[in-house]
C-alpha cells in the first residue's frame, strides 16, 4: 500500500525548498514526514542553531533548538533560566523562546499561517531567519543567567545590542563624512591642483571648510576698479571672420553664383552692342 502525502501541503512544502534553494542553503528534506532541517549560525555565544520545519496542511512551524540545554537537575538554574525567557518573551512580537523542563531542552518557535495558501517569500524568510536572529539577541543572556540574576542578564543583552546598533551607525556617519571629505578634496582640486597639497588636509570642521571655498572663490573675483578694457571693434571683426553655419554658407554660395551668371550676361550684352556699333560703320 503506497503512502499517502495528505498529512502536510506539499505546495507550502516544495515553496521552502525553492527558497532554500535560491538561498543556497544546504539542507535535508524528508517527504514522507513533510521535514526540513538545516543548521544556521548565530553571532552569539551560541555558535548555531538546529533549524526544524515542520510543515502541515495549513500551517508549519519552525523552531530553532539551540546548541546549549539547560540542567534539569539545577532547579535553581533552570528557575532562573524559565524567568529570564518570560521577560524576553514578553517584548518579542513573532515567535517566543521555549524551554524543556524535562531535559533542559531550548529553542524558539515560529508558526506560519496557510490557510490563505502558501505564504510569500518574505514571510518565509522571516520565519526561517527569525528563530537563529533571536538567539543571536538573546542568546549570551541564557548562559549568562545561568550565574546572574535574570533582570541584569537581560539588562547586560539589550546593553549590547544598543552598542552594536551605535556602532553600526557611528560606521555609517564615518563612510558619510568620508563621502563628503572626497567631494571637498575634489572641489579644492578644481579650483587649485596645488591646493591640496599646499593645505595638507581637508578641514574636518564643516564651517571651517565653508570659510575655506569661500576665500578660495573670493580670490577669483577681479577687483574693483581692475576690470579689462574689451574693444568692441575687436569683436565685431572676430565675428565677421567666424566661420558661417552650413546653411549660411550654402546661401552666400549661392548668392555668388547668381552673382557671376548677372556679371556674364552683362557682359555679353555689351559685347552684341559693340558687335552691332561696329557693323553699321562698315555699312557706311
Amino acid at each position: 500500500m503506497a503512502f499517502k502525502f495528505d498529512h502536510y501541503s506539499k505546495e507550502v512544502f516544495n515553496a521552502i525548498r525553492r527558497f532554500l534553494d535560491k538561498k543556497h542553503l544546504y539542507y535535508h528534506a524528508s517527504e514522507i514526514l513533510g521535514l526540513i532541517q538545516l543548521d544556521l549560525p548565530t553571532d552569539s555565544m551560541i555558535r548555531r542553531v538546529d533549524l526544524r520545519i515542520n510543515v502541515k496542511n495549513d500551517y508549519y512551524i519552525v523552531r530553532a533548538l539551540s546548541s546549549v540545554s539547560a540542567d534539569p537537575k539545577d532547579a535553581k538554574s533552570m528557575a532562573r533560566l524559565a524567568e529570564y525567557l518570560t521577560r524576553v518573551n514578553y517584548r518579542l512580537r513573532n515567535g517566543n523562546f521555549e524551554m524543556d523542563y524535562r531535559d533542559g531542552e531550548l529553542a524558539f518557535k515560529c508558526y506560519v499561517d496557510c490557510h490563505g495558501g502558501v505564504p510569500v517569500q518574505e514571510a518565509i524568510d522571516d520565519s526561517i531567519f527569525c528563530p537563529p536572529a533571536m538567539f543571536h539577541q538573546y542568546g549570551n543572556g541564557i548562559l549568562q543567567v545561568m550565574g546572574v540574576d535574570p533582570a541584569q542578564a537581560l539588562e547586560d543583552c539589550e546593553a549590547r545590542l544598543k552598542e552594536e546598533k551605535e556602532e553600526a551607525e557611528d560606521a555609517e556617519d564615518d563612510s558619510e563624512d568620508a563621502v563628503d571629505d572626497s567631494s571637498a578634496s575634489r572641489v579644492l582640486q578644481d579650483i587649485d591642483p596645488d591646493l591640496t597639497a599646499s593645505i595638507g588636509s581637508v578641514p574636518d570642521d564643516p564651517a571651517t571648510l565653508d570659510r575655506l571655498l569661500d576665500q578660495l572663490l573670493a580670490s577669483f573675483q577681479p577687483s574693483e576698479g581692475d576690470g579689462t578694457i574689451i574693444d568692441v571693434t575687436d569683436l565685431d571683426s572676430e565675428t565677421d571672420d567666424a566661420a558661417p553655419a552650413d546653411g549660411e554658407a550654402e546661401d552666400e554660395a549661392e548668392d555668388d553664383d547668381q552673382a557671376e551668371d548677372a556679371e556674364e550676361a552683362y557682359a555679353d550684352e555689351e559685347d552684341d552692342e559693340a558687335y552691332g556699333d561696329e557693323e553699321d560703320d562698315n555699312e557706311d
